[in-house]
């Protein structure tokens, strides 16, 4: 799930979010790089920080 970013094709993610075209989606640019760099870095700090390896 950490990496589904960089695996599941990039105009499915569009359609789902935009409703299959009828909603606009001016935010995904944005979206798809949290999806990408941003949300694996906190998981991994997150799974880490669990384990007692980090502390914050």
């Amino acid at each position: 799930v950490a990496f589904l970013g960089w695996f599941f094709p990039g105009r499915s993610v569009r359609d789902e979010l935009s409703n299959e075209g009828v909603l606009p989606v001016r935010y995904f640019p944005l979206y798809r790089f949290i999806i990408r760099f941003i949300a694996p870095v906190a998981i991994a700090l997150v799974f880490l920080n669990g384990l007692g390896l980090l502390k914050f």
